[in-house]
């Protein structure tokens, strides 16, 4: 038993080596018999073939909670933020809509089918794109329009949602906890969408027969076809042939039996003096591969060559063209875009604040990108080849020797044949090439967002303006046709008449056309045996300072003061004559510090005239009952000395300018009251005021207080003396010391019971 199981499995292995096959490993189920294009029939064929798959995507929303009742979501470096429903342990954000752009090709599946059922990795599937989308209603979010926000071929889309307290959370973690002991949480909330991914995967093959050769009548040789693949997850083809060459798809062909025959095997036979070409084509489901081999046999004399007025000579010639094998290649791409960004302060060149140091609410900014202008690839390929030429000549004889007699009337027939020349025929092998374009990519500017907190929205989108795009145009022209052999050439008998028969014919041959901002960078103009070379795409040059910039970008009022806030960008680029995109992220983009400053240096007026103290108190104004009172409150003052800072006015952003008095006030008209302690709005534009110091209050020293608040000041925001240099403030505070005094006037004494002080008024009224 155990000799019959060896025996049979050395039989498994013998047949298995000896029975040729072809393995169309990413075609299990078969080839597809739509959603396909291949190239045309040639020794290589490219195929392409479409590829859909379905995914349930699942992005999320995520809200963070802060110390404060504050939540906030990050998308694309842009911060959302919401207020909290609920406290502690059910605090939740407050519903809000968002919108987030997606790569959704991330949640394409892992493996895609084309019409047949074949499977093919995502990994290599190219131009992966969205097909369709649709909601998928869950109560983890409240969709926004019908559905989502895509365009077909796209890999991005527009997701904009509502999530928060009106929905239903799918996660919620704790993270951390607050000053307060409270629990900070992350709420998350999933996006339920169904996808229809699309693609391509592409395919090569290759044949090639093995090979020409130089026979002897009767002789015989083996020819041998062989094929090679590229499957769609092959970098490149690893020289792995695959005999073909007595497989059911293999036919066999010899151009001229006459000369060579040969049979299903590929077995060659010789059977007289010649030249033909072999082929081998070779079809299975969308392929039609063909190539060639060229069989010479030459082992008797060419009769012709003896005599060449035998039956059949000197009837003309032939020609004879192999199929273009590939030559050499030129490829090239320029796929880095140098991209580089500033944000700054308006205007350019002119900048008024140093963005390091600070800008303030209210100020511009711009944007400005540096970035190629176009980028691309290429890839060409020479095509190769040689065509044989069979030239007849004829060879004039040399004149009479006029020492020899005239021959008689009606001589012999060979004389006078030498009258008319001896045909011969001549092989001529012309060398051919031309060049084809195997792939053109190149790519033009689409946008560049960049990113930065002091950006109204969190950040801006930048069009490229006054942009010459890239273009270009391509034509299949390339080729080759070899002349037609002349009939009537003839030569002196001591002319050569290979050099007759090599001028007499030529191949023609054309590129493929490749213009280039109307530059021709590879010409399909007609010339003789070579095409011209063809030029690489120039590498591009970067954008001039106009294309991408973005001023008059106003920082909103309700922007705090921040330090140091990062920036980030991208430059995305999109393909021209085509669907595929490209992006980029910018690096070493400045940061923007958000600093605006706010000035208090006040007074407060002191009544000298009017103070009856005989020991005025120092560095404390006089204020007195019963008496108008002025205050200062200048909107100029010094601040950092920074650039657009310094001391200068600071009224443009002063939010609201305020005193607060510990003592009771009327206005000037006395139409107005304002008790103690009341902080008591002033007019921002105004620098001066008038107040009246009621008698009711007291004597005795105080502190009068005087802020002046940022624009963009938060509920709760801290003060600086003077002027609020650090930026954690938005306020400036200052005290102005006074003292409130009474004063005795109308005084007069009309009787004096005391005779000593009556001698002494006496005296005083002297």
């Amino acid at each position: 038993m155990m000799k019959k199981w060896i025996s049979f499995f050395v039989i498994l292995i013998l047949l298995l080596n000896i029975i040729p096959g072809f393995s169309d490993a990413a075609f299990e189920k078969g080839y597809p018999t739509s959603g396909y294009k291949i190239s045309p029939p040639s020794y290589m064929q490219t195929l392409e073939v479409d590829v859909t798959g379905k995914a349930e995507a699942r992005p999320k929303v995520v809200w963070v909670q802060s110390d404060t009742d504050e939540w906030s979501a990050t998308f694309q470096n842009q911060i959302i933020t919401t207020t909290t429903v609920g406290k502690g342990w059910d605090a939740v954000p407050k519903s809000k809509q968002t919108t987030e752009k997606l790569d959704m090709t991330v949640y394409a599946p892992s493996s895609m089918l084309d019409d047949t059922g074949n499977p093919y990795m995502k990994q290599y599937i190219r131009n992966l794109g969205i097909e369709e989308m649709e909601w998928k209603r869950e109560d983890s979010y409240e969709p926004v329009g019908t559905q989502p926000d895509y365009k077909k071929g796209e890999k991005t889309a527009n997701i904009t949602v509502i999530t928060g307290s009106d929905q239903k959370y799918t996660d919620k973690i704790q993270y951390s906890t607050r000053p307060d002991r409270q629990p900070k949480f992350t709420a998350h909330y999933w996006i339920y969408m169904n996808v229809t991914f699309k693609g391509t995967i592409v395919e090569k093959k290759q044949i090639r027969v093995l090979e020409s050769a130089a026979l002897k009548v009767n002789e015989t040789k083996d020819m041998i076809a062989q094929v090679r693949t590229l499957e769609y997850s092959m970098s490149d083809w690893n020289d792995k042939w695959v005999n073909v060459t007595t497989a059911s798809e293999t036919k066999w062909e010899s151009s001229d039996p006459s000369v060579a025959t040969i049979d299903a095997k590929g077995k060659v036979t010789a059977k007289k003096t010649g030249k033909t070409t072999i082929s081998a084509e070779w079809k299975k489901g969308p392929y039609q591969l063909k190539s060639t081999a060229i069989i010479t046999v030459g082992d008797e004399p060419n009769p012709c060559l003896v005599d060449p007025n035998a039956p059949g000579c000197g009837d003309g010639g032939s020609v004879d063209c192999s199929n273009p094998d590939p030559g050499q290649s030129m490829s090239g791409e320029d796929l880095y875009p140098n991209v580089s960004a500033v944000i700054k302060a308006d205007s350019r060149g002119n900048e008024r604040f140093n963005v390091l140091d600070g800008i303030p609410t209210t100020e511009s900014l711009y944007g400005n990108v540096w970035t190629k202008d176009y980028l691309s690839k290429f890839e060409y390929q020479q095509m190769v080849g040689k065509c044989t030429f069979e030239v007849n000549v004829t060879v004039m004889p040399p004149p009479s020797d006029p020492s020899e007699p005239a021959p008689a009337p009606g001589a012999d027939s060979e004389e006078g044949g030498e009258e008319s020349g001896t045909t011969v025929q001549v092989t001529v092998e012309k060398d051919y090439s031309y060049w084809t374009i195997q792939d053109i990519k190149v790519y033009q500017i689409k946008e560049s967002p960049l990113w930065n907190y002091a950006f109204d929205g969190g950040g801006i989108r930048i069009q490229p303006s006054g942009y010459n795009a890239p273009y270009y145009s391509t034509a299949q022209a390339a080729g080759y046709e070899p002349s037609s052999v002349p009939e009537d050439i003839t030569v002196n008998f001591d002319a050569d008449p290979q050099a007759a028969a090599e001028s007499a014919v030529y191949v023609n041959v054309s590129n493929d056309t490749f213009t280039f901002y109307n530059q021709t960078l590879m010409s399909g103009s007609t010339t003789s045996s070579h095409g011209s070379t063809p030029r690489p795409i120039p590498i591009a040059p970067m954008t001039g300072d106009n294309v991408l910039y973005s001023p008059n970008n106003v920082i909103p009022m309700s922007k705090t003061n921040k330090a140091n806030e990062p920036s980030s960008g991208t430059i995305f680029y999109e393909q021209v004559n085509g669907s595929d995109t490209m992006n980029f992220a910018i690096y070493g983009i400045n940061p923007v510090t958000v600093h605006t400053p706010v000035v208090i240096y006040p007074g407060v007026s002191d009544d000298k005239a009017h103070n009856q103290k005989t020991n005025p108190a120092l560095n404390r104004s006089a204020i007195i009952l019963e008496r108008l009172f002025m205050v200062q409150m200048p909107n100029s003052g010094q601040h950092a000395n920074y650039l657009g800072y310094g001391n200068r006015n600071y009224l443009k952003y002063i939010g609201s300018k305020q005193i607060r008095f510990p003592f009771d006030v009327y206005n000037e008209m006395k139409t107005k009251f304002y008790p103690k302690n009341t902080w008591i709005e002033v007019e921002k534009s105004q620098e001066s005021f008038t107040f009246y110091l009621p008698v009711w209050v007291d004597e005795g020293f105080y502190d009068v207080e005087f802020r002046t608040i940022a624009h963009n000041a938060p509920a709760g925001a801290t003060h600086e003396t003077n002027a609020n240099l650090n930026l954690s403030h938005h306020i400036a505070y200052a005290t102005v010391p006074v003292d409130a005094i009474g004063r005795v006037y109308d005084f007069h004494v009309t009787d004096i019971a005391d005779y000593n002080w009556g001698a002494t008024s006496s005296t005083i009224n002297a």
